[in-house]
């Protein structure tokens, strides 16, 4: 028997067709209207404790046994630093889920280039969160990197 169309049944081009009744086609509008709401809404980063995790902030802190040479360093003290992250927590422009980049309004430290090794005075930082606590990476001074 032809079909007239390489042994396919009539209306068919060779390729699996997906059928949804209206239904699932609203269902589906549904699920990715909200996925897309989701990603617009800011993280709230009040669930994490906004103590300063010694040991991350260290690898920004010059003199400490974590501290890596040519990262971003902050030069305000562990206290300043620790009473900025408690004001301006939660205020910034979220980067990720669990980040934030802020303006302090007063120099925290000084941005690194990575690829040309220049420091830059800054007053931007990015806050980091996790279970285990904060640290601070300061940030291009003109919030670009």
């Amino acid at each position: 028997m032809n079909h007239g169309n390489s042994g396919l049944a009539h209306g068919t081009s060779g390729s699996s067709q997906l059928t949804l009744d209206n239904g699932d086609m609203a269902a589906k509008a549904k699920a990715n209207e909200e996925k897309l709401s989701a990603k617009q809404t800011k993280p709230n980063f009040d669930n994490y404790p906004k103590t300063i995790h010694d040991g991350r902030q260290g690898k920004h802190i010059q003199g400490h046994n974590n501290y890596t040479p040519g990262r971003s360093k902050i030069t305000i003290t562990k206290e300043q630093l620790q009473k900025l992250i408690v004001v301006h927590s939660n205020k910034g422009k979220a980067v990720s889920d669990t980040k934030e980049r802020v303006d302090f309004g007063t120099i925290i430290g000084v941005y690194v280039d990575q690829s040309t090794g220049k420091e830059y005075p800054t007053t931007i930082g990015i806050i980091n969160y996790s279970k285990a606590g904060t640290h601070v990476v300061p940030a291009h001074p003109k919030g670009e990197a």
